[in-house]
């Protein structure tokens, strides 16, 4: 999926391709990359269970994760969209592992 053509991608993981914005596949391939780097989210991204937060910032002209001391080194440098939480995570999850059975299905015929 991280290699697939941006027509396939589309084809297969949007309900409507013709009327996606440019960024669909690549963002799409994030959301894989990010399963593969962290397959056990309440571990490595909601540690101890807390939820991550975030706020617009006018001076970075990006959201940026609030209190990004409690989540270690590092983290919370990406932008992220807002009240992203982890029933949202889980259930992007879920959409995607949908998705990867119907592939496996189509490619198994």
């Amino acid at each position: 999926w991280l290699t697939v053509p941006d027509e396939y991608m589309l084809s297969k993981c949007s309900t409507s391709p013709l009327v996606e914005p440019p960024h669909f596949c690549e963002d799409t391939r994030n959301s894989f990359r990010r399963m593969i780097s962290d397959p056990d989210p309440l571990k490595t991204i909601f540690k101890d269970g807390r939820s991550r937060e975030y706020e617009w910032s006018d001076v970075a002209g990006e959201w940026c994760l609030v209190n990004p001391e409690l989540f270690g080194q590092g983290e919370g440098v990406q932008p992220a969209k807002p009240s992203f939480s982890v029933q949202d995570f889980y259930a992007s999850v879920k959409k995607m592992k949908d998705i990867v059975k119907l592939v496996e299905t189509e490619f198994h015929r």
